[in-house]
């Protein structure tokens, strides 16, 4: 009788554990994944109209800088940071035959290669929080807090936005399209 007892207590104790480490893997895993609104394909507006790079994807989730990052106005961001990272996927629908916006005197063919400059606020429920963005850039961007791409007609690209910031509350983020053309913005 007191072996059937001690199995009894004992298979009890594995299921209460059990149960409570499921408990607390969903209560933690909650905590540390940002709560950030829902997500719907989009193009991305520029200058209050669609442009044709369309948002396929985007999901964020925080993470720790692995390196040391020296923004362009001279801010450091030390490894071991935290970042908020925004992970897009885009795809430039530019073509030859609809073109992105043209600049004054085009330096590039028109064959629908598009250059980009996003920027990315963060929020919690008091409003928006400091960032620094640390993502590097395709080429040299008019502001610093921007990210900078090259997307060829047709191209789909994952880019991932690094935000620094001492915030572990966001609850969404909105990401910009700042510039659009067919050449390197000034």
């Amino acid at each position: 009788m007191k072996g059937k007892t001690k199995k009894r207590i004992l298979l009890t104790t594995i299921i209460a554990i059990l149960v409570i480490s499921a408990v607390l893997f969903v209560f933690w895993s909650g905590l540390l994944s940002p709560n950030t609104q829902a997500f719907a394909p989009h193009y991305l507006a520029y200058q209050g109209a669609a442009s044709r790079i369309y948002v396929l994807s985007e999901t964020s989730s925080y993470a720790i800088a692995n390196q040391t990052y020296s923004t362009s106005d001279g801010r450091q961001v030390s490894k071991g940071s935290q970042l908020f990272v925004i992970t897009l996927t885009l795809r430039n629908d530019y073509s030859s035959d609809n073109p992105p916006p043209a600049r004054d005197n085009p330096t590039a063919p028109i064959d629908g290669t598009a250059y980009v400059c996003l920027n990315a606020t963060l929020f919690n429920k008091d409003g928006a929080v400091s960032s620094v963005n640390v993502t590097p850039s395709d080429f040299s961007t008019p502001a610093g807090d921007q990210l900078g791409l090259v997307l060829a007609s047709g191209q789909t690209s994952t880019v991932n936005i690094n935000l620094a910031t001492d915030h572990s509350d966001i609850s969404q983020f909105l990401v910009n399209l700042v510039f659009v053309g067919d050449s390197i913005p000034s």
